[in-house]
C-alpha cells in the first residue's frame, strides 16, 4: 500500500505541471497572435498615403477655388503629389479621393488587424 501512495504522488506532479503550462501558455499564444499585431508597419504606410492624398486634394481645391462636394480625379491631384505620381499601395489597397470636404479612404485588399478584406478605412480608422 505504501508503494501505491508513492506512485500517486509522482503521478500528480506531472499533471499539475502540464496544467500549469497550459494555463499560462494558451493565453500567451492567443495574445501573440492577435490580429492587431499583424503587419503594424503596413498601417503606418496606409495612413501616410491617405494623408498625402488629403493634402494634395486640399491644395487642388484651394488653387482651383472648388467648393465642398467637388470631386477631383487622379489627374487633378497628381501635380500636387511628389513627382506627380500617386502613392504606391502598401498592401494592395485602392485609394478613393472622395469629394472635397470628405477625407480620402482606402479599400483594403487583404485583411489586416481588426479590418476585413474589402473594408473601407480612413486615417482615423487606425487610431
Amino acid at each position: 500500500m505504501a508503494e501505491a501512495k508513492k506512485n500517486d504522488r509522482f503521478f500528480g506532479l506531472p499533471v499539475i505541471l502540464l496544467l500549469g503550462a497550459l494555463v499560462i501558455g494558451i493565453p500567451l499564444v492567443l495574445l501573440m497572435t492577435r490580429p492587431e499585431n499583424e503587419h503594424p508597419h503596413l498601417v503606418g504606410g496606409i495612413v501616410n498615403n491617405l494623408r498625402l492624398l488629403e493634402g494634395a486634394k486640399e491644395q487642388w481645391a484651394l488653387e482651383n477655388k472648388k467648393d465642398p462636394g467637388a470631386t477631383p480625379t487622379l489627374a487633378d491631384v497628381a501635380p500636387y503629389l511628389k513627382n506627380g505620381v500617386m502613392p504606391s499601395p502598401v498592401a494592395g489597397e485602392t485609394y478613393l479621393l472622395n469629394p472635397v470636404g470628405t477625407r480620402p479612404t482606402a479599400k483594403l485588399a487583404t485583411p489586416g488587424g481588426r479590418f476585413r478584406a474589402g473594408s473601407v478605412v480612413d486615417a482615423d480608422s487606425f487610431k
